[in-house]
């Protein structure tokens, strides 16, 4: 969607639903299947993680809005997680409101 789109998701500006259906090749919502050319370049470690996974029983995750992850076990854990990104979220939010310096 985003490559399609020209843009980029941040916490302040996620997709709209209008986006969402908007019409492109690039729009994995409404086309079935595989985009018509790649979207990204995945880096040496990428492709040798895929050839050779960790053994783990993580089958969850959630992005957090700095760039990395936080993996779960279990659907309850993986909820538990996003709650806590978004409650992160919403405290940075509060702080900036009262004019307090982010933590």
């Amino acid at each position: 969607m985003e490559y399609g789109l020209g843009i980029s998701q941040t916490p302040d500006r996620t997709l709209t639903f209008a986006e969402v259906a908007t019409p492109s090749p690039y729009n994995s919502y409404l086309n079935p299947g595989l985009p018509p050319t790649p979207i990204a370049s995945p880096g040496l470690a990428s492709l040798k993680a895929t050839f050779t996974p960790e053994d783990t029983d993580y089958l969850f995750y959630v992005a957090r809005y700095d760039g990395s992850h936080v993996f779960s076990r279990t659907f309850e854990e993986h909820l538990s997680a996003q709650d806590e990104i978004h409650d992160a979220r919403d405290a940075k939010k509060q702080e900036a409101a009262e004019g307090k310096p982010a933590s």
